[in-house]
């Protein structure tokens, strides 16, 4: 067993997984990673899909652990081993123990940091990630003086050369949302055609969009029904948010689109005072840009030195498409 520290943390900073899934029929929000994206290349550098990691925001972290212990990260900003600077925005890492490691501030608002060990704690309904507001959460958010006790895998090769996650300024990609018959064309293509900006009034649970007001014909009122990461809710003034990882489970209010899956990621990296524009697509386009990102998260774990030990190579699924020769 050993003990990883926290010295420094911004706000926000939680440890997530992929969500409390299966449970937003009983009221129970999923919670998980804020940038789906990123934390996929960060469990691809661990090799363990859904293993909880450590969201960090974008003022960053700092931490030790007191035993030797392998971290994976995905960050946008500096990263520094006991004061020595890594080139990389994302790779793997061996610390010492006593060894400081430190996230410097991000232009990103999200990354991630993985810990090859296990966690000493029992996830909440099959998830270790962090719902603050209602106090669904195995950890405390993190904070300066916290800390998380853990038993450390064996220690992994470190990993260098890594591409990381090509920033872009193209328009964020909407499909069409439940409701989106309530609103006229004119209103359609003026949601498009606005540069919009991320308000100050945003963290885990949603986005604010601030921009000229989109007004009904009719009552903004409807009967609630679910919400899914990245709908874009218009409330009674016209004021439209994003709603993010820690939504609430149904809402009200008319829907006027939904963010692809694809874009998630990139959208939830804007920080407040961000300018952002947004692009109607078809369902094939998502399915398509899906495809893509699948792609891009391949190339992105191409290495200068690959690791072919057997630690690693057990811990992947080198296994794929296997056929019964009598049943298929």
């Amino acid at each position: 067993m050993a003990v990883l520290s926290i010295d420094q943390a911004g706000p926000m900073c939680s440890v997530q997984d992929a969500g409390r899934q299966g449970f937003q029929r009983f009221g129970v929000t999923p919670a998980g990673v804020m940038h789906p994206q990123a934390a996929a290349l960060c469990w691809q550098l661990l090799g363990r899909q859904n293993h909880p990691l450590i969201e960090v925001s974008a003022p960053g972290l700092m931490l030790r652990c007191d035993a030797p212990v392998s971290v994976s990260f995905v960050w946008q900003g500096r990263v520094e081993r006991e004061g020595v600077a890594v080139a990389n925005q994302a790779g793997r890492l061996s610390l010492a123990a006593g060894e400081g490691l430190r996230l410097h501030p991000s232009p990103a608002q999200w990354g991630y940091l993985g810990i090859h060990a296990d966690y000493c704690a029992e996830p909440l309904m099959g998830s270790y990630a962090t719902h603050a507001r209602s106090e669904l959460k195995v950890f405390d958010p993190l904070s300066a003086g916290a800390s998380i006790e853990i038993a450390p895998w064996p220690l992994d090769a470190e990993l260098t050369g890594l591409k990381g996650l090509a920033p872009t300024s193209d328009p964020i990609r909407l499909l069409a949302g439940p409701q989106i018959a309530r609103f006229s064309e004119a209103q359609i293509a003026q949601f498009t055609e606005t540069d919009w900006r991320i308000g100050h009034r945003s963290d885990r649970m949603a986005y604010q969009l601030e921009g000229p007001p989109l007004s009904l014909a009719g009552n903004h009122d409807i009967v609630s029904d679910g919400i899914t990461f990245g709908a874009i809710q218009i409330t009674g003034s016209g004021q439209p948010y994003v709603l993010m990882a820690d939504r609430q489970p149904t809402g009200g209010y008319p829907k006027i689109g939904c963010i692809i899956a694809a874009d998630l990621g990139r959208f939830s990296a804007l920080p407040p005072g961000s300018q952002v524009q947004f692009a109607w697509v078809d369902l094939a386009a998502a399915q398509a840009a899906a495809h893509a990102e699948a792609a891009e998260l391949h190339a992105a774990m191409r290495v200068d030195q690959p690791d072919f030990r057997s630690e690693r190579l057990l811990g992947l699924n080198l296994v794929d498409g296997v056929v019964n020769a009598k049943y298929n």
